[in-house]
């Protein structure tokens, strides 16, 4: 026999102040009004498995506060939530301050914790069910990856295209750096536009030929031949113009554009990682986590904390094993700042390269005039302070936006105007029997001070290219890979689900069979990481369409919750939990019975955990539950009332002889009413069918025991009784006197009566004993159905 939960305490949490919920190891249906403090008991099942309560998370919750909505209004203590399980004696324990669960040192206790893959795997309230059929494909496909346990493959997915990504960035950043240094040789004169390195050698080769010289053989002419043409100039303004030359091919090299889009994905970044920071309580721990586990998968063999310097109270094993799971929850905010790290390394190299740029710009600067000088000066200045602010921001985590300085947006106009400037020089020194000599040697100087650069260039975008080959290998097979292996998953849950609707929808009748014919779960690429699109055979039409074009809301409750069910019984180990809250609201009433037959048939391995404000349904699962002969099995509670003070006060609804048995005793016989009145039902209803007593017929066949009673079931058993043993006459006449004849006991008991006051408990002894000796009397003489 497996670890099952036999009470669950709470203590200052939400609506509880100090209070125990009894399972015993069964299954449990809680009935209650609204504000009776159910769903506060599923809020603490929830939080004690994950540390959290998420319908107090994310979008939609508005200003609520988490850690305020977790505690008792009274604030009269720190919130803790603790399950005690059996056969074990265990306990597992989780408070508001600790951060982490707790447990006794029993590997039973430990492995029953573990096999609770997530509290959304477990636990279906009202407000998820229709989410499963509404939901956007995207959403759909995340609900479901978390309820099969499987978002790790969704991480590494989403590293793969992340990864992909920045490889295609670094890719076009190299080819954009390539263009920009090409575009140098630009000659819009001459319709030149330059394709790659090769292209201007060639355009080179035939500028010189046309002036007289040999064509180039090889790169390393272009320097040969430069003296050669320079020497072919008139001596006037030589080093003028070689001068304003070298200034120009300078000034026609663009400054990094990419820094812009850069800036861009930074400040976003910041954003994503502020608000990741926000709804993770081990955000501010990352780095101590990470540090800590690298520490001690280095040190097994450390029994020291080397932080509170107190013994580990867990292995080694154990506390590196929870370290990795923090870690990996924190995947996505390290990511991020990973990526943010790397723009803004880019954004300080490009800033560097722009104070480079600017400082071999000023090398040439008394060809400046003295406005354009003092501008570029002070661009110098402005982008090295940026650049060192940048820097220090980093380096102290400042959450701000980067801001790119006002005078480096104009810097291009203003570098390009000066460029206007030189060539109106140069052009007045330059007479024209001269221009296209003067235009060659440029074009050498040129290819002179950027051949290194655009060579390396060509390399970098070759070698971006093969990542990026190989970048989309990997990240393509992982993706067939995962897709295949989800998709599978998704027909058998498919299969699981429509054979749970067809359970809950059809009869014998053909009028009453199921309109869902069949159904699919496609997994699509509409989102990033995928999509989840849910479709339906409607009456045997052969495309299959949105369910919610063809299904009433109540079909489509059904719907989500056998597609939950499905999950659980597919995927979440025998023995773990499942929790119902309310989610039959909209479901009509033979449809409802049908759910329960459905629990009882498919999800017996499972601690289950119900609560309904519907009195109907509780007690036909309870009858149901007697005639499938697993009462044993199953516990029913009443919330009758809730106090800011005491919480929900609890009454148990059982009617196994045991549990009467039990309770029967001086402080408690008054709170067993409705047990009396269930088994009391029960052996008239079983006693009436086997004497075929005739009662009155009603509509609605909703029969009481007043209503046999008034037929004259007790005369008809009397009569019977001491057909078949004369000489017990008197003993049956007590017998049933004590059963019959105690007035309105049961009544009086079961409600909120101020005769329950007047009921003793010798009363309830006799009645209890009567009715003992009165189903063992019938069952000896075979006038009792069933038994």
């Amino acid at each position: 026999m497996g670890e099952a939960i036999s009470s669950i305490q709470f203590q200052h949490f939400r609506g509880l102040p100090n209070n125990t919920f009894k399972l015993n190891g069964k299954n449990v249906v809680l009935l209650g009004a609204n504000g009776k403090g159910k769903s506060s008991i599923v809020d603490g099942i929830e939080f004690l498995f994950s540390g959290q309560i998420n319908r107090f998370l994310g979008p939609g919750t508005g200003s609520i506060n988490h850690h305020e909505a977790i505690q008792h209004v009274k604030r009269n203590g720190d919130p803790k939530i603790t399950a005690s399980l059996s056969p074990s004696n265990g306990k597992i324990s989780r408070s508001l301050t600790s951060n982490s669960e707790c447990f006794s040192d029993k590997e039973a206790v430990k492995s029953y914790f573990k096999q609770h893959r997530g509290a959304d795997t477990f636990i279906l309230r009202r407000a998820k069910i229709l989410g499963f059929v509404c939901d956007q494909d995207a959403d759909r496909y995340q609900k479901f990856i978390q309820l099969l346990g499987i978002s790790h493959l969704d991480k590494l997915q989403n590293t793969f295209i992340d990864a992909d990504k920045e490889i295609k960035n670094r890719e076009q950043r190299a080819r954009s750096s390539y263009l920009t240094k090409l575009a140098v040789f630009k000659n819009p004169v001459e319709k030149f536009e330059p394709k790659d390195l090769d292209h201007i050698f060639d355009h080179i080769s035939n500028s010189v030929h046309l002036l007289g010289l040999d064509k180039l053989e090889k790169w390393s002419d272009v320097s040969l031949r430069l003296p050669l043409l320079k020497a072919m100039r008139p001596e006037a303004n030589n080093e003028k113009i070689d001068e304003i030359t070298r200034a120009l091919v300078s000034l026609e090299l663009q400054v990094p554009l990419a820094i812009e889009e850069d800036i861009l994905d930074a400040n976003i970044l910041r954003q994503k990682i502020t608000k990741l920071r926000v709804s993770s309580i081990d955000a501010h721990r990352s780095e101590i986590i990470k540090e800590g586990s690298d520490y001690l998968s280095n040190n097994e063999s450390e029994v020291i904390c080397p932080l509170c310097e107190e013994p580990f109270n867990k292995p080694i094993s154990e506390v590196l094993t929870r370290l990795k799971q923090r870690g990996d929850d924190l995947r996505e905010l390290r990511d991020a700042e990973a990526n943010r790290r790397t723009t803004i390394t880019r954004i300080i190299d490009s800033a560097g390269e722009i104070a480079s740029q600017l400082r071999k710009d000023l090398m040439h600067s008394s060809l400046f005039d003295s406005e354009s000088k003092i501008i570029l000066r002070n661009a110098l200045a402005s982008v090295l302070l940026w650049e060192r602010l940048v820097k220090r921001n980093e380096a102290s985590d400042a959450n701000v936006d980067v801001v790119i300085p006002p005078r480096l947006s104009s810097l291009a106009e203003i570098r390009s105007d000066c460029c206007v400037k030189l060539k109106a020089q140069k052009a007045a020194l330059v007479s024209p029997d001269t221009s296209k000599l003067e235009a060659a040697i440029a074009l050498l100087e040129k290819w002179i001070a950027y051949f290194n650069e655009i060579s390396t260039a060509e390399s970098a975008i070759a070698k971006a290219k093969e990542l990026t080959h190989r970048s989309k290998l990997a990240k393509d097979a992982f993706s067939n890979a995962r897709e295949n292996a989800i998709q599978k998953v998704f027909d058998q849950i498919a299969q699981t689900v429509l054979d749970y609707y067809r359970f809950l929808h059809d009869y014998d009748e053909p009028s009453e069979e199921s309109e869902c014919t069949n159904l699919k779960l496609t997994h699509t690429k509409r989102a990033a990481t995928g999509g989840l699109q849910l479709a339906i055979e409607f009456l045997g039409l052969l495309n299959q369409k949105d369910p919610r074009a063809f299904l009433s809301e109540g079909h489509l409750d059904s719907l989500g919750i056998c597609i939950f069910l499905a999950t659980v019984h597919i995927f979440n180990p025998p023995g773990t939990l499942l929790v119902l809250d309310d989610v039959l609201t909209s479901i009509d009433k033979e449809h409802r019975r049908r759910v329960g037959e459905l629990l009882f048939r498919d999800f017996n391995k499972f601690q289950i955990i119900l609560t309904t404000h519907d009195e109907h349904w509780y007690d036909l699962i309870q009858s149901c539950a007697n005639a499938w002969g697993i009462q044993k099995n199953w516990s029913f509670v009443k919330l009758n009332w809730w106090s800011v003070d005491s919480g929900p006060n609890l009454s148990e609804l059982d009617s196994s002889w045991d549990f009467i048995n039990t309770h029967l005793t001086e402080p408690d016989y008054r709170e067993l009413g409705g047990s009396f009145r269930l088994i009391l039902e029960d052996f008239i209803k079983r006693t009436a069918a086997k004497i075929e007593l005739k009662v009155r017929y009603k509509f609605d066949g909703k029969y009481s025991s007043g209503d046999f009673i008034v037929a004259g079931i007790h005369n008809s058993l009397r009569k019977e009784l001491i057909n078949k043993s004369p000489e017990n006459e008197t003993n049956i006449k007590m017998i049933l006197g004590r059963v019959f004849g105690q007035g309105d006991l049961v009544n009086f008991l079961s409600h909120d009566n101020p005769g329950r006051l007047e009921v003793t408990f010798d009363q309830a002894k006799d009645f209890i004993h009567g009715l003992r000796d009165l189903t063992d009397l019938c069952e000896r003489n075979k006038l009792i159905k069933g038994r």
